[in-house]
């Protein structure tokens, strides 16, 4: 009887420990406004332009002009990732992980023909290569933003 109690009591524990909500955030801002986590996704090489970027992200950190076609804007972002896990009756973890990172666009034309993050010089070698750009190494190595790769308009 002592047994089938402490089986019965163990099972109500067991499952009073049932994870009942988990979520992730991320957020972005510039040095001077937040950036939706969507306006970034919403940018699409081949057919997003400056104004757009103006009008969703606002104003690059830093413009790099390649004659008067090309210019690479870069933006410096503070991505911050939240997280919360919640155990039943016993357990809240609330976890907040801010850093930085680079967001790079190739404008051809007043339109983005490539996005990319951080500065590798695997992916800057690869950009200078498919546009023909003279570009050198990053003064700093600026980490990857964890939610960009590389992308080029078809």
């Amino acid at each position: 009887m002592i047994r089938l109690s402490l089986s019965l009591l163990a099972a109500i524990s067991l499952s009073a420990c049932t994870v009942i909500d988990r979520s992730q955030d991320v957020q972005y801002s510039t040095a001077t406004q937040p950036v939706s986590a969507q306006a970034l996704s919403d940018i699409r090489p081949g057919k997003t332009n400056s104004r757009w970027l103006l009008n969703n992200i606002g104003l690059a950190s830093e413009v790099e002009a390649y004659g008067e076609r090309k210019s690479i804007w870069r933006y410096d972002l503070n991505e911050i990732r939240r997280s919360r896990t919640k155990v039943a009756l016993l357990y809240s973890n609330h976890e907040r992980i801010k850093s930085r990172c680079q967001l790079s666009l190739l404008l051809v034309d007043d339109i983005v023909s490539a996005m990319w993050s951080g500065n590798s010089a695997e992916t800057l070698a690869r950009v200078a290569e498919s546009f023909k750009l003279r570009m050198s190494g990053g003064d700093q190595d600026m980490p990857m933003c964890e939610s960009f790769r590389y992308i080029q308009a078809d």
